[in-house]
């Protein structure tokens, strides 16, 4: 089971940073801040979302046809 905790205040913080400094020099000097803040729990997320939908909905099927 993955284990989502949530996106935290440094996460929040980072996105209105980058909201105000959207730039690759910026962005470049915050690449850490980034995979830890908001990489890291947004992979958590699709995560769980993914073992959390797997437990009420079969996996679909394609049609032969």
């Amino acid at each position: 089971m993955t284990s989502f905790t949530g996106f935290s205040r440094e996460t929040v913080g980072f996105l209105g940073d980058l909201s105000a400094n959207n730039s690759k020099v910026w962005f470049d000097a915050h690449r850490d801040a980034y995979e830890t803040h908001w990489l890291e729990p947004a992979k958590a997320f699709v995560d769980a979302a993914g073992e959390a939908l797997a437990a009420i909905a079969p996996p679909s099927r394609p049609s032969r046809g």
